[in-house]
Order: structure tokens, then sequence, then C-alpha cells
């Protein structure tokens, strides 16, 4: 294995990369709402690589289709795998992978870069500065993954968190945009629980941290800006597709009652929901 991590390294070295290596790699499961209240909840499955001054929260699935679309090799078994999928009447292959976020800290420049797509797979991509919140620490602790856990309360980006971390592992990160706290995040939800993180596996591991890939693909944006268009994207989503098949578009609940396809930000919102407020 350490062979394997230093050719991959090289490699990127040869193509002008400076890879980052992690110290430990972790699995989360993110539980979330799905675009209506009465459907299942989802789960998708990442992975933070990190080490003291950089890492890259990602889902290992997107990440895999996604480098297989940036080379026309890639596109090539993309193409094989979805005939095998079809002959073997599995129908199309579903190559949309399991959450689009992925979400890179540098700490050595202080800021976080946040890569995501909406609805209709437009990619966008932004900068913000690292920061946590104003944690509360409590009287609280239990165990997580054979951890002690702290746990502590703040407001970030217009939702109250719950979080639980651990002191006893020196990497102070945790999943997606979440810091701020003297060790690694290993459970964290949001006020009634719309949003869950939970750590599933904890590994002292070195690996390359890669770079994201088909950037060029991002248009360049603000966090807010992305919040508000993907949101009005989602509140007129029937007369989108609409005008995009020249046909009215009508969707109907399981009452038979016509309804829009996403439910309203008022009854399932964004992890952030700050950009609700008019600017100053």
């Amino acid at each position: 294995m350490r062979k394997f991590v230093i050719v991959v390294v090289l490699l990127f070295a040869s193509l002008g990369v400076l890879a980052e290596v992690s110290d430990i790699v972790v699995g989360y499961e993110l539980e979330r709402p799905a675009e209506k209240k009465y459907m299942p909840r989802v789960v998708n499955q990442y992975l933070l690589l990190a080490n003291g001054e950089f890492s890259k929260f990602y889902s290992p699935r997107t990440e895999y289709f996604d480098s297989l679309k940036s080379t026309p090799l890639g596109l090539k078994r993309l193409e094989e795998m979805g005939n095998v999928s079809i002959d073997a009447g599995n129908g199309v292959l579903n190559t949309d992978g399991d959450g689009f976020m992925y979400v890179v800290k540098d700490r050595r420049k202080g800021k976080l870069t946040y890569y995501d797509r909406d609805w209709m797979q437009t990619k966008y991509v932004y900068d913000e500065p690292i920061e946590g919140c104003f944690w509360e620490v409590t009287d609280s602790t239990k165990t997580i993954l054979g951890y002690e856990c702290i746990k502590v309360k703040g407001d970030y980006h217009g939702r109250k968190w719950t979080v639980w971390f651990s002191p006893e592992i020196p990497v102070h990160n945790g999943p997606w945009k979440l810091d701020g706290v003297p060790g690694l995040i290993l459970e964290a939800s949001t006020q009634g629980g719309e949003y869950i993180f939970r750590a599933t596996g904890i590994e002292e591991k070195k690996m390359p941290i890669g770079p994201v890939y088909l950037v060029k693909e991002y248009e360049r944006t603000s966090r807010i800006n992305f919040l508000r268009v993907a949101r009005h994207k989602m509140d007129n989503a029937a007369n989108i597709l609409g005008s995009v098949f020249g046909t009215q578009i009508i969707v109907n609940g399981p009452d038979g009652e016509e309804e829009k396809m996403f439910d309203s930000a008022s009854v399932l919102d964004f992890m952030e929901t700050d950009y609700h407020k008019k600017p100053k």
C-alpha cells in the first residue's frame, strides 16, 4: 500500500499537481430529506480524507463516475458498462453518483472550496472562509466508534446544530463544512433532525487527496447566489422542464392532486437557510 501511495503521489506531481496525503480517512453517512416530505429519507455515503492542513469531503461513487467522464477512455468504459447493464436486463446504468458535493478545505489559505450542482445538473463552485461557529460546550459525553465525544451546540448559516466531537483524534475537522472544534466531529444533526451526519468508520491511512475532476465544468459563483439559484429552479421545476420539452408538465401526488415537483422551502429546505435574508 505504501508503494502504491508513493506511485500515485509521483503521478500527480508529474501532472503538475502537488498531491496532499491524508493522515486519516473517515467514512460518513448523510441522512437527509428526499424532495417530498412523504418520500423515504435518503442516505448518502461520503469520505473525509484529511491531514492537519488539507482535506476533501466527497462521495466515492460520485468521484468514480466523474473520473470516468473526465477522459475519452473513461467515457468508453462508461459506454461499455451501460451496454452490459442493458444486456443484463438491468436497464440504463445509473451514473448519477451518491451525493454531489465536494468540500475541499485548505487551512494554509484559510478557505474552503465547495463544488455542487442543482437538480438540473448545472455545476457550481465557490470559495468561502473556513469558519466554525461559536460552539457552546455542554457537559454531555458519549462514545462513538470507541472514542469519547463531547457535545457542543451552535448556529451555522441559518440552522441550529448539535455536534459530537472527539478530542482524542488530533485532526480538527468534520463532515461537510462543519469545523472549529478541537478534535474530529463524529456526529452532527440539525435541530429537528432534517440533516444528520454520522461517522461510520475511522482509519489512520496515507491516501493521496486528489483534485476534483471536471473542474472546468463548474461555474464560479458565491454561496448565497448558488443557494438562491438552486432554490429558484426547484420552486419553478415544472415550468423549467416545460420550456425545455415544449409542453406543460403536470405532477400528481399520491392522492392524485396536482403538486410541485419539490416541496417548498417552508417544508423542506437546504442545510444552509440564511440565503433567505435580504441583503443589507
